[in-house]
């Protein structure tokens, strides 16, 4: 993804969870180091509540926009509750674009390893490609 967006910040950690990023969210704030738009993959490792996803929007503030991906993770129980809950969430959240990786990867399990959950390097392009496109057509100006 930072070839597709050369000039974007990325935060990546592996099996990073909702609980430990609020707090991350709000340091970089606090040092002004969020752009106007935010992309967030958060629900793939695990579930979050309403409480928990709220608290990460008002951290990021309603003056950027939020890129969510959604959770592709069929075979993990909590994919579709952190899906609809993201969805529900656009409702409350009018600086909130959920970008739909589940609908467009669903189908496609050649894009993932065995485990279904993780890209593989087919995968990855279609996702980072997938991510930038949206984020280009819907970024705050």
């Amino acid at each position: 993804m930072q070839q597709l967006m050369p000039k974007a910040f990325i935060d990546g950690k592996v099996a990073r969870q909702m609980g430990d990023s609020v707090a991350l969210v709000k340091s970089y704030a606090d040092q002004g180091a969020l752009a106007d738009n935010v992309v967030i993959e958060l629900g793939t490792n695990g579930p979050f509540t309403t409480a928990q996803m709220d608290a990460m929007m008002q951290a990021i503030g309603p003056n950027r926009h939020v890129f969510w991906v959604n959770a592709q993770v069929p075979t993990r129980p909590w994919q579709n509750s952190v899906n609809q809950m993201l969805q529900a969430g656009t409702k409350r959240f009018r600086n909130l674009t959920v970008i739909d990786w589940h609908g467009y990867a669903n189908g496609h399990p050649d894009w993932f390893y065995d485990d279904q959950v993780h890209p593989n390097p087919t995968g990855n392009k279609y996702y980072a490609a997938y991510i930038t496109k949206n984020v280009v057509a819907h970024a705050k100006q």
